[in-house]
């Protein structure tokens, strides 16, 4: 799965247990870090692949994060197959679409399925609380992840109500 810290100053305990694989990728040095075995501070609006051999349950906690995020993409001109693509991730308790992420980037992004394959996604798409995602860079230009961004009603020709459900903090 990609996850992500949907907290600052993150406590979790995805490293209590045996069979798991953690990684982070790095696009500037093209590598995947991988954390088993070493102690690890989760960074809020960074993604992650996490697997585990078994069922577990994993806890992540922190300080909410209720104000847009700043993160610093790197495009690295040597990275060839990967270059640009960084592991980001919903730093908010409450779910986003790509459209909340705006910066010089590809339009698109990507998840990965629990079959372990990459999944390419609208920037309509939703992106869950704790789930990360790839996205593409075309700049070193900061990337801004809202907090605030209304999401764009959706439309429905099925005789159907839509109702939006909105305060001074979320809407959906």
């Amino acid at each position: 799965y990609t996850i992500s810290a949907p907290f600052g100053n993150t406590n979790h305990n995805l490293q209590d247990t045996e069979g798991y694989e953690l990684f982070q990728y790095k696009e500037n040095t093209a590598t995947w870090l991988n954390y088993k075995g070493d102690d690890f501070a989760m960074e809020s609006g960074m993604g992650y692949i996490y697997a585990h051999s078994g069922n577990v349950e994993v806890s992540i906690s922190g300080t909410t994060v209720t104000e847009d995020f700043t993160l610093y993409p790197t495009v690295t001109e040597y990275v060839e197959e990967l270059k640009g693509f960084n592991l980001y991730g919903n730093p908010f308790t409450k779910n986003i679409t790509g459209e909340h992420v705006a910066g010089n980037l590809a339009d698109g992004y990507y998840t990965l399925s629990n079959s372990g394959s990459w999944r390419a996604k609208e920037m309509t798409d939703g992106i869950a609380v704790g789930e990360g995602f790839l996205v593409q860079a075309l700049g070193t230009e900061d990337v801004t992840i809202s907090y605030d961004k209304p999401v764009a009603p959706r439309a429905s020709d099925n005789g159907s109500i839509q109702i939006n459900v909105a305060n001074n903090i979320y809407s959906d």
